[in-house]
């Protein structure tokens, strides 16, 4: 996810851009590959160590909760700046708050080259998580401000499926890498020189938005905290957000549960190689890929949405349920494509769930997703050190089963949603 994708486009209902003049630029699609390109390597940054657990903790001597927590910080970290990422976007501009978030994101991926103990590894996935935060606000402004409407839904699912696939090519390339370079370290090192080269490119060839979306020094913290306030405040009041909170939250704690320790899981229980409990996992976010194209076309399309939200969510529960019980094996790949399918595919319908609303405006999407998203990626990082200490007292297989189990919670709240959206008629009229 988002978590889903989580390369998350936090980009209202699709409006025209800032700048006439910027949707008849081909220069707009520069524009999309950095952004692309930003959000591929956003994930990946993310999940590369999963395959690389079992080695990291026997060469830094960690259990398995801290090791976990090498992934957990990252949401935990993008959540809360998540909340406050705009403040950086408004006082930078969007060209270098951009340059920022890449840097940052650079930073943290060398720094694990110096990692000689545990401490220095974490501060190092912490500066990832600063730099994603930053990232996550800059892509629906850019979205907006340089591309028609026509094609903004297409630039938002796009910039997903690049995510989906960063997180693919996680879980399959690092271990090769490995071989190659013989050391982890070397191997998120490398990586590093993506984010790097993707902040020198904004540097270079990246234009500053247009004018309505330029810095505003004019505005100061405390209106931006107000302004902020105010959008956190309407969403908390609604019924509807606090329900899709609720079942995000455990959306994205089994997802990150699954993507963490599913491959230690397949060596560790399975007795398979590395190589192979990577590619397995890798399924995952593939299937997401289609789950997103699918269900997002789908929802607009139908203009129907409860049925990409609580019967997905069930989808993702029972496939859950078999990877925990089930041993590898084609069933076992079809859970884990399964839920990668409905991971993905109910992320959109819940974004546009918020959007559907009555009396929605700006400032509402936007604490809603910030109560939604925020919520979510801060109560997720308590996954890991807990699964730490349930896994040794009951085994990795219970434990996935276990914490498998808040998407009960996930499937009744989306059950209670009524339908918000307009109708094949409306949607057809709109679209």
């Amino acid at each position: 996810m988002a978590p889903p994708s989580t390369g998350i486009t936090m980009t209202p209902v699709p409006s025209p851009p800032a700048d006439p003049s910027a949707a008849n630029s081909p220069y707009r699609w520069i524009i999309f590959a950095l952004m692309a390109l930003g959000s591929m390597t956003y994930m990946f940054m993310w999940m590369a160590p999963a395959s690389l657990l079992t080695t990291i903790r026997a060469d830094l001597g960690v259990g398995l909760g801290q090791a976990g927590m090498l992934l957990t910080i990252i949401p935990l970290v993008n959540g809360i700046f998540i909340f406050f990422g705009s403040l950086f976007v408004d006082k930078l501009g969007l060209k270098w708050a951009s340059v920022l978030a890449l840097t940052l994101m650079a930073v943290g991926g060398m720094t694990a080259i110096i990692a000689s103990g545990f401490a220095v590894l974490l501060a190092s996935r912490i500066l990832i998580g600063i730099g994603a935060g930053l990232f996550s606000p800059t892509t629906g402004p850019l979205t907006v401000a340089w591309f028609p409407a026509r094609e903004q839904p297409y630039v938002n699912t796009l910039i997903t499926i690049m995510g989906s696939l960063g997180t693919s090519l996680a879980f399959v390339v690092t271990v090769p890498l490995l071989d190659a370079a013989g050391s982890w370290r070397l191997v998120l090192g490398l990586v590093a020189l993506v984010p790097l080269a993707l902040a020198l490119g904004w540097v270079i060839g990246g234009r500053q938005a247009p004018a309505a979306l330029a810095p505003h020094p004019q505005i100061t913290v405390e209106e931006e905290f107000r302004h902020m306030e105010s959008g956190i405040v309407q969403a908390i009041k609604r019924r509807e957000i606090l329900l899709l909170a609720v079942a995000v939250v455990g959306q994205v704690w089994v997802f990150n549960t699954l993507t963490t320790y599913l491959p230690s899981y397949f060596e560790t229980v399975h007795g398979l190689d590395k190589i192979a409990a990577g590619s397995i996992t890798g399924i995952l976010p593939i299937a997401g890929i289609a789950g997103g194209l699918l269900c997002g076309t789908a929802c607009g399309m139908s203009g129907r949405r409860r049925p990409f939200l609580w019967p997905l969510m069930f989808a993702m529960l029972v496939s859950a349920l078999v990877v925990a019980l089930l041993p590898p094996g084609p069933l076992v790949y079809l859970a884990i494509a399964v839920f990668g399918f409905a991971s993905t595919g109910c992320s959109v319908p819940i974004l546009t769930t918020s959007m559907d609303l009555p009396g929605t405006n700006p400032q509402l999407v936007g604490g809603a997703i910030a109560v939604i998203y925020g919520l979510a990626f801060i109560l997720s990082f308590f996954a890991s050190p807990l699964f730490g200490l349930v896994a040794p007292l009951v085994g990795m297989r219970t434990a996935l089963v276990v914490f498998s189990l808040p998407l009960v919670v996930s499937v009744a709240a989306l059950y209670r949603i009524p339908e918000t959206g307009p109708g094949p008629a409306r949607a057809a009229v709109l679209g």
